[in-house]
């Protein structure tokens, strides 16, 4: 599990801090557990609705990382994504700190792979979207100073047969000897992606390129909501520089992606790339 400076600065400094820590990564463990659990349901009904049978999983594990707010931003989120797809096309191989909780069936990817024409658009694609949904499930986590857990889940198509299953939960805790007040805030990720044949044969072909674009349609539609959600904080709440603070970070690492998705895409669309 990753961790801020200040939280393993704190921990080597305070033996009870570390207690209290731990304390609260056992409850945020245990929800992971039972969202796994959803997640298994998630599937079975989505391919059971659609009488697909096929569906083999592509990737699949849990993520987690324990900061302060004032540390907080969704770019290790980005980064862990493209780790991810980087690894299903065997363009370089999982970090060791990501071996023992990403899964990635090599048999499936290779399935998938037969049926696109560029690797390059489609790792972008898939890490792309990926990123979006989890910045979508973000906007519905009411971020406050308080103590709380919550817990949201979304299904998200990547591109015909690969669908993406996906449930975010946010522990936010805080204590006012240590770290100041900082509010502390855990982040859970289940995720559970498939590939399926038939749903991709359903689907028909399409223009990778053109997903990369509707993708970073999603992302203008995040930033406007994420723009929104600043403009009406009330700078008189207590809860008012926690909130602040984690949706700019959000919107900063956003927009940075925002730009460099542009660039790669002009690159690609000026090669008239498209799948067969």
């Amino acid at each position: 599990m990753g961790k801020s400076n200040d939280i393993a600065q704190q921990e080597q400094l305070n033996a009870a801090f570390q207690e209290y820590i731990n304390k609260q990564t056992v409850a945020l463990d245990a929800m992971i557990k039972t969202a796994q659990s959803d997640i298994t349901t998630m599937v079975d009904q989505h391919y059971k609705t659609a009488n697909i049978t096929d569906a083999n999983p592509l990737t699949y594990g849990t993520y987690e990382h324990l900061t302060t707010v004032s540390e907080w931003n969704v770019n290790s989120v980005s980064v862990a994504m493209t780790a991810i797809s980087n690894a299903i096309f065997g363009k370089a191989p999982l970090p060791d700190k990501d071996k023992d909780k990403v899964s990635v069936n090599t048999s499936t990817a290779g399935d998938l792979i037969k049926n696109a024409t560029s690797m390059e658009i489609l790792t972008l694609l898939i890490s792309t979207a990926a990123f979006n949904a989890v910045n979508g499930v973000l906007n519905t986590i009411d971020f406050t100073t308080s103590t709380s857990i919550q817990k949201q889940s979304a299904t998200k198509v990547l591109a015909p047969g690969l669908t993406l299953f996906l449930c975010i939960i946010d522990n936010q805790y805080s204590k006012a000897e240590y770290l100041k007040g900082n509010t502390i805030v855990q982040t859970g990720y289940v995720f559970d992606s498939r590939y399926s044949v038939t749903e991709a044969n359903r689907i028909g072909k399409f223009n990778l390129v053109q997903s990369l674009i509707n993708e970073m349609s999603t992302m203008t539609e995040l930033a406007s909501k994420l723009s929104d959600a600043i403009s009406n904080l009330d700078p008189t709440s207590d809860a008012y520089d926690a909130e602040y603070s984690k949706l700019t970070g959000r919107q900063d690492t956003l927009n940075k992606r925002a730009a460099d998705l542009q660039k790669k895409t002009n690159e690609l669309a000026a090669n008239s790339v498209t799948t067969h």
